[in-house]
């Protein structure tokens, strides 16, 4: 289907009808489509639950009012569509260690979960119920520790934690530039151990066991993490993936 057939049964839609002239199809219009519009402003969204929310509430509503309504099913044309509009909640969660500014970092990406499941109540339930708060969090640093591991490690977050050992152990890492950066080598110092940021975490008995070693998360079966692979890629297997989710459900469990 072409762009401008695309367009016209989306304008045509109950999506659109509910969302005209607001943030939402402005960004969708002016991404996707390529309209020359000026897009208003997402208003009343300042902290990390409410951006959740609004990502979920949004996404339930184009799936509905769009794509089952239309029976337009495009998988990378829904992707631009959600990419276009989508606010990531990591940027709304705001602290600070050591007065140093820390950024939520996500372990599951909206764009790993649609690749997982597609554009489908599943995918939107899992994502609701799995980055509905954060687990970790990195010193805001351009090349920081957030963008280091994912290109690095591609957001393995066990390998991260084993490096962050190595670093507390001042043994040879593969994050060293982003740990020698002025806000997070301030972090780590206030830190100052592994044991401590694990403490500050509350991962003790999920990711890492009770003597600080970490959790071999490719295995899931309580084997620890010792070396580094040969190489990474962005692509987990589906072991990883849900091991990952395992140990997310075991800090929700643990919170309630």
């Amino acid at each position: 289907m072409e762009k401008e057939q695309i367009l016209g049964l989306y304008k045509k839609s109950a999506f659109y009808e509910k969302y005209k002239g607001t943030y939402v199809s402005d960004k969708i219009l002016k991404e996707v489509f390529g309209e020359n519009i000026r897009v208003h402003c997402a208003d009343g969204l300042k902290t990390y639950a409410q951006v959740h929310q609004f990502n979920v509430d949004v996404m339930k509503d184009l799936l509905h009012l769009f794509m089952l309504d239309s029976g337009f099913n495009d998988e990378a044309w829904i992707w631009r569509m959600i990419y276009a509009f989508y606010l990531d909640p990591d940027g709304y969660w705001n602290e600070s260690i050591a007065d140093v500014p820390c950024s939520a970092d996500g372990l599951l990406s909206i764009r790993r979960i649609y690749k997982k499941y597609g554009f489908s109540e599943k995918m939107i339930d899992t994502y609701e119920h799995y980055r509905k708060r954060s687990i970790f969090f990195f010193p805001q640093e351009m090349n920081g520790i957030n963008m280091s591991r994912a290109s690095v490690f591609g957001d393995r977050i066990d390998h991260t934690l084993l490096d962050l050992k190595r670093q507390f152990e001042k043994k040879p890492c593969k994050l060293a530039d982003a740990y020698a950066l002025p806000k997070t080598s301030q972090w780590l110092f206030a830190i100052g151990t592994f044991e401590h940021l694990v403490d500050l975490y509350g991962i003790r008995g999920i990711f890492v066991n009770e003597d600080n070693e970490v959790y071999d998360l490719e295995k899931g079966d309580g084997s620890i993490l010792t070396e580094y692979d040969e190489d990474y890629t962005w692509d987990w297997n589906d072991a990883y993936y849900e091991n990952v989710k395992k140990k997310m459900d075991q800090i929700e469990g643990r919170d309630v």
